[in-house]
């Protein structure tokens, strides 16, 4: 068969000529009018023919003719594809069925549905026969569904994990403000001077255990309300303050591994929730150590904020780590997506934080280079009024 050559004119024409006549045009009919796009391949993938007209998914018209269709299988499922391939070169007659991604000709990735059949040994085509249709938005919507399926299980889970802690992190945090309460009121003249300074360290250490178990009691929040939508509108919130105080809570995970610089702007009060946007700066800022390799030099971690012109107020958590790989970077915000080893992470961290921030009226988003480093930004709408009180 020559190049772009329909597959009528390898119909074998032994027969009748009058049936031969009569079928040709109801072939190429078939073949042109066809929903699904049409391939004939060769033995080796080549690709021998095209269908023409509106079958034409990939954007490619007749570039591929005389090409291997393995040229545009993403890497990824080419090893599997080739050897169902391989089985169906062997087996005339015979059909095979897969789900694939292939390379469209502006560069993007689709999913196809193909189904070939071996008619190698039929004089009427000679070829391996190949339909197929774009599927990506149905591939879409069917991870879509599967993940509201695990995120509905994982808030009923959730839900029972937050209820069988709550009363024992109810009771430690009763005690922890007892504990701090009597030493605030303990009179410091009836401590001895060389004991002071102790004392001091010890109220501010039980000061630090309660935010802690604090915030342990947020993150179970933050798991149940995976599931479903935040509650509470958002108030004015001072940026800087929760910023701080986030940066209090992960000095331990920054010490000896992150430099921290501030940038801070003059920025008006934002919308939002004042421990909620503390568990979203405080994950920034965990991911950002994590950017850098264990035992390595300490690396660089930016934090800024400044005014849009959208009035909003930009809150941008900066490092020059590892960065994040570009097939990485579209997915870094779905649920349970990690790159973290097994033990190191349920890939949540910034699916909540997301949630949180778009639940408060505001966007979170990424640029990343490899191995320059990443920058994440929060952008929330400004308060209407300041914080009072």
């Amino acid at each position: 068969m020559k190049k772009g050559e329909s597959p009528s004119a390898t119909i074998d024409s032994s027969g009748p000529s009058s049936s031969s006549q009569e079928m040709e045009p109801r072939f190429r009919a078939l073949v042109e009018n066809a929903f699904d796009a049409i391939n004939l391949l060769g033995a080796d993938g080549t690709i021998l023919y095209k269908s023409p007209g509106k079958a034409r998914p990939l954007g490619y018209g007749d570039g591929l003719v005389d090409h291997s269709i393995f040229e545009i299988i993403h890497a990824d499922d080419r090893e599997r594809i080739a050897r169902q391939y391989l089985e169906l070169v062997g087996h005339p007659g015979e059909s095979t069925r897969a789900e694939l991604r292939v390379r469209h000709a502006s560069g993007e990735w689709l999913w196809i549905d193909a189904v070939a059949t071996n008619l190698l040994h039929e004089p009427a085509v000679g070829a391996i026969v190949l339909n197929y249709r774009d599927i990506t938005e149905t591939r879409r919507a069917r991870e879509d569904l599967e993940l509201s399926a695990r995120l509905a299980s994982l808030g009923t889970l959730a839900a029972g994990i937050a209820h069988e802690i709550d009363n024992p992190l109810t009771f430690t945090l009763g005690n922890l403000e007892l504990v701090e309460r009597r030493l605030s009121s303990m009179d410091a003249s009836d401590v001895p001077a060389p004991l002071r300074a102790e004392l001091h360290q010890i109220m501010s250490q039980v000061s630090e255990v309660r935010k802690g178990v604090q915030r342990v009691a947020a993150i179970g929040g933050d798991l149940t309300g995976l599931a479903r939508v935040g509650s509470g509108p958002p108030v004015a919130v001072d940026v800087e303050h929760v910023l701080d105080a986030a940066l209090a809570v992960a000095s331990a995970e920054l010490r000896g591994r992150a430099e921290v610089t501030r940038d801070y702007a003059s920025v008006p009060c934002v919308l939002g929730d004042e421990g909620r946007l503390g568990q979203v700066f405080l994950n920034l800022l965990v991911n950002a150590v994590h950017a850098f390799q264990e035992g390595g030099p300490p690396g660089m971690v930016a934090i800024s904020t400044r005014v849009s012109s959208h009035a909003c107020v930009i809150v941008e958590v900066k490092d020059n780590g590892v960065g994040i790989r570009p097939d990485h970077l579209s997915r870094v915000f779905e649920p349970f997506f990690t790159t973290k080893p097994a033990g190191k992470g349920l890939g949540l961290g910034l699916s909540i934080s997301q949630r949180i921030v778009k639940d408060l009226g505001g966007e979170l988003s990424v640029e990343s280079v490899l191995g320059t480093g990443s920058a994440f930004r929060v952008t929330l709408p400004m308060a209407v009024r300041p914080v009072t009180g």
